[in-house]
């Protein structure tokens, strides 16, 4: 998570006046769930947040501690200020770099039919750095991914994943509603050798807009709308070419308290590839349960459930293909106390997909373990 702030954190800052408002934004590479200020919850929305806290030091020093929550753990900072004039400058600036390592195992790598699945393991590294510029209530922010997988069988090579991402956000406030505007590309290799994939598979160009609407404390309403362009390699014969454009809406609705978050999501998309037998339209919903079962400790519950429609009759097939597909995924998460800055995670998946199409249908089964630590 990043924080931009008006006042330094963690040491003394000086002010100029005796009273006045510390502005604080924060914004997360995934939806913020609770913010507290000196122990106060706060509304939270999306994963960008701008706060107005004020302050009075007539007195003497006062303490401003702010917690911000995601599924992927807490971050913390503390604000000591006291009257000592000048004021230094406002903080526009703020970088952070976040590290995730996880291990996973699998009984299917290539989604197989039953009696065709191959076990698998797998380690992946994933860095996302972040830089952000923040004024007022907006903010620019450039956010970068960068994932490796390595199989622990040296045969299963070719489905190891290489992905780069960068993206351009442009976020503001207006009363109760958030924008998020946002330009990526992305790349996508195969085969990890060194730091780089060994064989190209995909390029992406896309842009989205964000919006979300804080109903009430506690309650918000997503919306988002999403295009990308995917250029791949070129498929023979051309009918059946992965590259084209994809279109995609997603309506989002999260209720929170104190024990529980619920969230609701809808989706559609569709594809039109240059392949005559690769378009189709996909709808998915998912509903998701978050709960602190102990404290510095969570639990979290999804479930999801898709249909994928082809457009085309392909001939290989025989007949026009539906899919459907179930999925659900048990997670934990918490910090680690004995090692200041951790957290880990944990999840168990398991997926049902089943299809018209005579030996299609398929099942997984997989785990994960993950440390985070943010710099």
């Amino acid at each position: 998570m990043i924080f931009s702030e008006t006042h330094e954190s963690e040491a003394a800052q000086a002010v100029e006046a005796p009273q006045g408002t510390l502005s604080v934004t924060i914004s997360a590479f995934e939806p913020l769930q609770l913010i507290k200020v000196n122990g106060q919850t706060q509304d939270a929305s999306g994963d960008f947040v701008q706060l107005e806290v004020p302050y009075q030091v007539e007195q003497g020093p006062v303490e401003i501690e702010i917690e911000a929550h995601t599924a992927s753990g807490v971050a913390q900072r503390t604000y000591r200020l006291h009257l000592k004039p000048p004021a230094e400058s406002l903080k526009r600036f703020d970088w952070s770099l976040i590290s995730l390592l996880t291990h996973q195992w699998g009984d299917n790598l290539t989604n197989a039919a039953k009696g065709e699945a191959v076990g698998f393991r797998k380690t992946s590294v994933i860095l996302m750095p972040a830089f952000s510029l923040t004024w007022e209530d907006m903010q620019v922010e450039l956010k970068g991914l960068s994932l490796r997988e390595k199989l622990a069988d040296a045969a299963q090579a070719a489905n190891e994943v290489v992905y780069d991402q960068w993206e351009l956000h442009h976020k503001w406030k207006l009363g109760a509603f958030n924008f998020d505007s946002s330009l990526g590309l992305a790349e996508i290799a195969t085969e990890l050798k060194g730091w780089s994939g060994k064989s190209h598979l995909e390029s992406d160009q896309y842009l989205s807009e964000q919006m979300v609407w804080e109903l009430t404390e506690g309650q918000q309403l997503t919306g988002t709308l999403k295009a990308k362009s995917k250029s791949l390699a070129e498929a023979d014969p051309a009918s059946y070419s992965l590259s084209g454009l994809e279109t995609q809406g997603d309506l989002g609705y999260q209720i929170a308290t104190d024990l529980l978050r619920i969230n609701a999501s809808m989706r559609h998309k569709k594809n039109d590839a240059l392949g005559t037998y690769q378009d189709f339209s996909e709808d998915q919903a998912g509903l998701g349960f978050e709960a602190p079962i102990l404290e510095g400790l969570t639990y979290n519950l999804n479930l999801t459930q898709g249909r994928k429609r082809f457009a085309q009759v392909d001939p290989a097939k025989g007949q026009r293909e539906i899919a459907l597909s179930t999925e659900a995924a048990l997670g934990a998460s918490g910090a680690m106390p004995w090692v200041a800055g951790w957290q880990w995670m944990s999840e168990l998946s398991q997926g049902h997909y089943d299809s018209n199409i005579d030996g299609s249908d398929y099942q997984t089964l997989a785990a994960s373990v993950s440390l985070l630590y943010v710099f």
